[in-house]
């Protein structure tokens, strides 16, 4: 019976305590119903931990050993392509939802009509509903995730282009958001077969160095387009910014095409050797087994328990996040900078800032649990919006001062955002990343699209101080529900993973019955 529990224990990726428990000598001593009072507290004594936390070593991650007990090394260069591919994301998304407003504001649009802008992000929004068919199907010789990525890299690519024959000005703005919403049309199927394959080929070990990665890429891709693209802007106009944003995006792409994409996972593998899986040439042989084969994954990420929770939080932490961004560039217009001057203050100050945040993130997260660095997050939390609070209030017009709160705010904020990266790796199963990973990437544009609708009118009824007020206030409140629910998301994650259904929340799980 003891073996039993202990075998139970290691299918279920549980921790087993032994402390204080002397099963062997009560049976051995005839007290056969003390111990099998025992057996039963052992088997109640079992705790959840999540697979992560299990998988990855204590030590830092280029001297993690392999199963053959050889040192192992983390894989820099793939790393580097994928900050790559977060970095070519970056630029039309960024320029459409942070800059074209500021751009559209300097040409005399009034922030009210702002939120139309979001309308931009629908396609992302539903990208989940084909999701599977970019999970199930691609070629095994281009590379199953790449089959997909390369023809959306050029087909948006080509609409970029075309967006940047259309001057950003309040009557051609109808026109631009429809040529917006077309290129993330491609842009969110893209999408979907790139997280899968981040997913994919960042392993376990390396998931807290690769977010700090992703981050760079964003923050790095943030510096370019605040200096770069808003200073071509100012000197050559749009039908220069546009293009060059859309050579950017395809260069940048270019090392995940080029590089060699690694095998299918075996979870994945699995479904499709059960042909359990929605490929295309199953829709005129068998058209009932693909649809439930389309269907499947939608099912297996709504019925979890934690599915709910982490997308509220996703949605929440989002929409924070963008509403504090687009609410950047509209103030230091209205204090009367241009716009190359806002794009150097937010590339130095915001972006550069971001990139120290980004290492100070991969640093921490190595050293310290993902549920303390939570609590560290909040204490960076409010030292961040301090300075930037003040500028806002007393409207001090002044390029050093804004540069420098913008850079604490950056620096101190950024490993809040490493800190999610590395809890959605997490999140995301294997057997069908693309999906798992699409509902959470759709929850965070969702969340964006909400950002960039309230913050124009939140500020202009609240004005700019309150406005970043109320963004401190929902920063803290995501971080708190991330701690919160830790414990509760990790056992969830190890039940999926081993098999087993997890215990309720604390508190909220009935006593057993004796």
């Amino acid at each position: 019976m003891v073996d039993g529990a202990v075998a139970y224990a290691r299918r279920s990726s549980l921790h087993f305590e032994y402390t204080n428990i002397n099963i062997a000598c009560y049976l051995s001593a005839g007290w056969r119903s003390v111990g099998r009072l025992k057996v039963q507290c052992a088997i109640a004594r079992l705790n959840w931990q999540a697979p992560e936390e299990v998988e990855v070593p204590d030590t830092a991650p280029d001297k993690q050993q392999d199963q053959s007990g050889r040192l192992r090394k983390t894989d820099h260069a793939g790393l580097v392509a994928i900050a790559c591919l977060a970095m070519a994301h970056k630029f039309p998304i960024d320029l459409s939802l942070t800059y074209l407003p500021a751009i559209l504001r300097k040409n005399g649009i009034d922030l009210t009509d702002l939120s139309g802008l979001s309308l931009i992000l629908i396609p992302f929004w539903f990208r989940w509903a084909w999701s599977p068919l970019v999970d199930h199907n691609g070629s095994e010789r281009i590379g199953h995730r790449k089959s997909w990525i390369l023809p959306c890299t050029v087909i948006a690519f080509a609409v970029y282009v075309l967006i940047g024959q259309i001057e950003p000005t309040p009557e051609n703005l109808p026109v631009l958001i429809g040529m917006f919403a077309v290129a993330s049309l491609v842009m969110a199927t893209q999408q979907v077969a790139s997280d899968a394959y981040i997913v994919e080929n960042i392993p376990a070990e390396d998931r807290r160095t690769g977010s700090a990665y992703i981050e760079l890429g964003k923050s790095a891709s943030a510096v370019a387009i605040a200096i770069g693209l808003m200073s071509i802007y100012d000197r050559y106009g749009w039908g220069v910014t546009m293009p060059t944003a859309a050579f950017l995006f395809l260069i940048l792409t270019a090392p995940v095409i080029l590089r060699k994409e690694g095998s299918r996972p075996a979870e994945l593998t699995k479904r499709f050797e059960e042909g359990n899986v929605a490929q295309f040439g199953m829709i005129r042989r068998d058209p009932r087994r693909f649809a439930a084969a389309f269907v499947h994954p939608f099912k297996d990420f709504i019925v979890r328990k934690e599915t709910g929770l982490l997308v509220g939080t996703i949605i929440l932490m989002s929409a924070n996040l963008k509403m504090a961004q687009v609410a950047m560039p509209l103030f230091l217009v209205d204090l009367g900078f241009s716009l190359t001057e806002v794009g150097i203050m937010l590339g130095i100050g915001a972006a550069g800032g971001s990139i120290i945040g980004a290492l100070i993130a991969a640093a921490l997260l190595q050293r310290v649990s993902m549920e303390r660095s939570a609590y560290i997050c909040i204490v960076f939390m409010l030292i961040a919006y301090i300075p930037w609070l003040f500028l806002t209030f007393l409207k001090i017009k002044s390029f050093l001062v804004a540069v420098l709160c913008l850079g604490c705010l950056g620096m101190l904020a950024t490993p809040t955002q490493v800190l999610v990266m590395a809890h959605r790796f997490r999140w995301a199963s294997r057997a069908q990343a693309g999906t798992d990973f699409t509902f959470q990437t759709s929850a965070e544009f969702i969340g964006y699209s909400i950002g960039a609708a309230v913050a124009g009118p939140l500020v202009a009824t609240v004005g700019y101080g309150f406005h970043y007020v109320t963004s401190l206030a929902l920063s803290l409140i995501g971080i708190v529900i991330l701690i919160r629910t830790h414990g509760f998301i990790d056992r969830c994650i190890a039940a999926r993973n081993s098999g087993f259904a997890p215990a309720q929340p604390e508190g909220l799980a009935k006593p057993a019955t004796p």
